[in-house]
């Protein structure tokens, strides 16, 4: 019981076509930059004891959120031409 709660939880990870129909693909990469900038712009200047400068914060910002819809568009793509195979296969 324990092992299909597991795949169960995994399966809820994944990124599905579902997900990615439509306007997915945007939030998606929107979420990704937004998570990158935030782990690489505050959380480790802030363990490595640095300074975080406002400009350099506006400029990481940007940066993120083009690699954001970057990796936005590949999903896309990618689940056009591959399809929702993947997961097909989890837990069997």
């Amino acid at each position: 019981m324990q092992k299909k709660s597991i795949n169960m939880k995994l399966r809820n990870l994944l990124i599905t076509e579902d997900n990615i129909k439509g306007n997915g693909w945007l939030y998606h990469g929107i979420g990704w930059g937004v998570f990158m900038f935030f782990l690489m712009a505050i959380v480790v200047p802030y363990l490595q004891e640095g300074s975080i400068e406002c400009n350099r914060l506006v400029k990481q910002f940007i940066i993120w959120m083009m690699g954001g819809l970057l990796v936005g568009i590949i999903t896309k793509y990618i689940f056009l031409i591959f399809g929702d195979k993947k997961t097909d296969h989890i837990g069997h």
